[in-house]
């Protein structure tokens, strides 16, 4: 796979086909870099050959979003849907932590960030229905961002009422 332009907000986005569709594919160019489709408060999704199933499910008085690994059930990454203090936490089942928050409201522009505040991730909405641009910084990693992107997209998809 190659590198996603940085400078490129078009570079990297998730997109559907129609505006009633939940099925999403993430695009790099002409390159697909995963997939994911959404019924109900599940959804599956591929990401670089392997399949992941994407839950929301409430813990009394909190809410998670869950990616797991579709083979062997095991955690991949939990996302808190309920904010804390700089935005929605979130953890992947090796101990790295990120936070997902807002960086402008009047562009809906968000933002990863991990534990030392480096961003990792910008995404924005398109004024178009079901289409999200992305911008992948230098500080992120092959195999992290496109995680991250699927979180941002699961909550999105999964938790409505905070969008």
């Amino acid at each position: 796979m190659s590198e996603p332009s940085s400078d490129d907000w078009y570079g990297v986005q998730w997109c559907s086909r129609h505006w009633w569709s939940r099925d999403y594919t993430l695009i790099a160019g002409a390159k697909t870099i995963a997939s994911a489709r959404f019924r109900g408060s599940r959804g599956t999704a591929v990401v670089a050959g392997r399949s992941y199933d994407l839950r929301r499910f409430r813990r009394r008085p909190i809410s998670f979003i869950t990616i797991r690994d579709s083979a062997n059930d095991e955690l991949v990454a939990c996302m808190r849907v309920v904010p804390m203090r700089g935005g929605f936490p979130a953890e992947f089942a090796d101990g790295e932590r990120f936070q997902w928050g807002r960086v402008k409201w009047w562009q809906s522009q968000w933002a990863w960030t991990n534990e030392a505040g480096e961003t990792i991730l910008s995404s924005r909405r398109s004024l178009f229905p079901h289409r999200y641009y992305l911008h992948v910084e230098r500080a992120a990693d092959k195999k992290t961002w496109p995680m991250l992107a699927l979180l941002e997209l699961a909550m999105r998809e999964l938790s409505p009422p905070w969008f």
